[in-house]
């Protein structure tokens, strides 16, 4: 009995050393693959041996498929190789880089080392082949390994959004990706749509590898990232959409995705916008922008109005502590107008936007409102559009403003 508590820690310690993700077949059992899947296979050199040879079945019409592949092992003095059908060495590596894991039933960490090699295209069907040969010849233990190994279909995509639950006129980040065989695939200017829960389309996107935020920063953190901005203007459930084209055995082939995120109605609203011009001495002018902000929850609330005058982008804030169920007006003059900046039409009033900070008084843009609205001395061109209605002022621009600046 206790001969079998103690066999039976062991094999736990071993799973979690070795990080399996799927129950591990039989020491040293064969494996046949299938397109789409991953198995993990629990492997043991024995102490009187060697090297062990570990069969492999790859079946037909893989679909241009990827074969991938990896071991694990707390055993460092190994090398690996990779035989095609025909006994051709395809892949090869003596060396695992180690990273240590944390254990609950040996020394504080463990240390397990990772062979990787690179992805195999397309493979051939039939019984390949992994040998194992330890390179430590006075070694007289059983040697523990993991194997994982999978076949990836050719193409590779996914749609991401930077947040899940997002509010009503919240601004979001959507990331999409296409990968051909591993290599990122260029998919600049590719639409992605956007549906409502009865999948009525509601919107369009098209990502980008070069966005840029109002004042330039560019918002990409790579080369192989494409994002698009999504401002929701409504509740409920909303699926982005997209599918690529592409090539498999000489045929055409489609591949779609599709992620949701839940909308909510906004806790910080505008309910009334005006842009006044009001006329002074020595041919000035100054023009109000006044902003009225409903919060259905408490909080303390920044308003941003952001403007262009004679190419320069200012932010102008004000911010208020506000009770739940409370509107607060906010007022926000541009100065001194000259005659000359009006007939140049360089007063660009660009965007609202309504910054919510939390308990640990982190800022966190909740509404985005695009204006892009040019002042000029008529007092009709400066009369907003679709008061108290965010979503008819204009069309959206990039922007990922998620921080005070």
């Amino acid at each position: 009995m206790r001969d079998g508590v103690q066999s039976l820690l062991i094999f736990i310690f071993c799973l979690m050393v070795l990080g399996c993700n799927e129950a591990p077949s039989a020491p040293n059992a064969s494996l046949n693959l299938q397109i789409n899947t991953h198995k993990v296979a629990a492997i043991r050199i024995p102490a009187d041996t060697e090297s062990l040879i570990f069969p492999i079945f790859v079946p037909e019409n893989t679909d241009e498929s990827g074969m991938t592949f990896s071991v694990k092992s707390t055993y460092s003095n190994l090398h690996i190789e990779l035989f095609d059908p025909d006994n051709k060495r395809v892949a090869s590596s003596s060396s695992g880089k180690g990273y240590f894991i944390p254990s609950r039933t040996f020394p504080p960490k463990a240390r397990v080392n990772q062979w990787g090699f690179p992805r195999i295209v397309d493979p051939k069907p039939g019984e390949w082949t992994i040998k194992f040969l330890k390179t430590d010849r006075d070694s007289k233990k059983n040697v523990d390994l993991q194997l994982s190994i999978g076949l990836v279909p050719k193409y590779s995509a996914w749609i991401n959004a930077y947040e899940t639950r997002i509010q009503v006129g919240q601004p979001t980040i959507i990331q999409m990706s296409l990968s051909t065989h591993g290599v990122e695939n260029n998919i600049e200017g590719h639409t992605i749509e956007v549906f409502n829960k009865t999948n009525e389309k509601i919107d369009s996107l098209t990502v980008s590898n070069n966005m840029v935020r109002p004042d330039g920063v560019r918002i990409n953190v790579t080369d192989q990232s494409y994002l698009s901005q999504y401002i929701p203007k409504k509740s409920g459930i909303h699926t982005f959409k997209a599918e690529f084209t592409g090539e498999i055995n000489g045929k055409p082939s489609t591949k779609k995705i599709e992620h949701v995120i839940s909308v909510v109605d906004s806790k910080l609203s505008i309910t009334g916008l005006s842009m006044t011009p009001v006329d002074r001495t020595m041919g000035m002018t100054n023009v109000d922008i006044s902003v009225s902000v409903l919060a259905q929850t408490a909080t303390f609330l920044v308003v941003r109005v952001t403007y262009s005058r004679n190419g320069e982008t200012i932010d102008t804030l004000r911010n208020k502590e506000m009770r739940a169920g409370e509107r607060a007006n906010f007022s926000f003059p541009i100065t001194d107008i000259t005659q000359q900046e009006f007939d140049t039409r360089s007063i660009l009033i660009e965007r609202i936007e309504l910054v919510d900070f939390d308990v640990e008084s982190s800022a966190k843009l909740m509404l985005s409102m695009p204006i892009n609205k040019t002042v000029t001395r008529n007092a009709a061109d400066i009369k907003p559009e679709g008061k108290g209605e965010f979503d008819t002022l204009g069309s959206t621009a990039p922007d990922n403003r998620d921080e005070l600046h």
